[in-house]
């Protein structure tokens, strides 16, 4: 059986795009992601919508070549790609300091990257399962954020891959995911948990850092 590949792609943010480096990457977009970038208020979500758009071109190219494939984006803004013969899957995240894609060459894939920051006691109790609570629980301060952020970001990345009917990833209970998925926890930092989910078991996982520069060269 041929080995599936999967990809984790993560940019950081950095700081503030120069005019000439957002006019590199910003033109070449279609008029609606244009428009779908310049909807955001703030420098710094605009930046994240830019680079995720770009990175996501990046991940294709660097993936399938000059495979012909076309982007769009369902009702909930999820990125996908029409393509005749490809069977694969991409998905996009951003939080914090990092945006991250993955990329799967079959099936579907999930991805959520967190930045670890304080939370109250109910958003933790609404987001988590009795049997997550209890994970959660059994943890130390200052470990329990963090295994807090450890499992709300494996929700969102088995939600993120469509799979699943429930209308929330509050509603997925990671206790009683079957064996069909993989998924792996990583940190891209201290402060950055990143979790990823697909639906082949048979996997290779490459995960690449990339910096601002290659995007602008590529």
């Amino acid at each position: 059986m041929k080995i599936n590949k999967v990809y984790l792609f993560a940019l950081p943010l950095g700081q503030q795009l120069v005019q000439a480096e957002w006019n590199t990457l910003f033109h070449p977009l279609s008029l609606a992601e244009q428009h779908r970038i310049l909807q955001y208020k703030h420098w710094q979500d605009r930046q994240r919508a830019l680079l995720g758009n770009t990175l996501i071109q990046w991940a294709l190219q660097k993936v399938l070549g000059n495979y012909p494939i076309q982007m769009k984006r369902d009702a909930n803004g999820r990125p996908y790609i029409i393509s005749d013969n490809w069977k694969g899957d991409i998905n996009l995240s951003h939080s914090g300091k990092w945006i991250v894609v993955a990329l799967t060459t079959k099936g579907r894939v999930g991805i959520d990257v967190e930045e670890i920051i304080p939370l109250s006691e109910e958003v933790i109790f609404s987001a988590m399962t009795q049997a997550e609570l209890a994970i959660v629980n059994s943890e130390d301060n200052p470990n329990r954020l963090q295994a807090f952020y450890e499992l709300w970001t494996l929700k969102e990345a088995i939600f993120k891959t469509g799979l699943f009917l429930n209308s929330s990833p509050h509603l997925i209970d990671t206790s009683t995911i079957n064996n069909n998925l993989t998924t792996r926890l990583i940190y891209l930092d201290k402060q950055h948990p990143v979790s990823i989910c697909w639906d082949r078991m048979l996997t290779h996982l490459s995960i690449i850092i990339l910096n601002r520069n290659q995007l602008l060269i590529h």
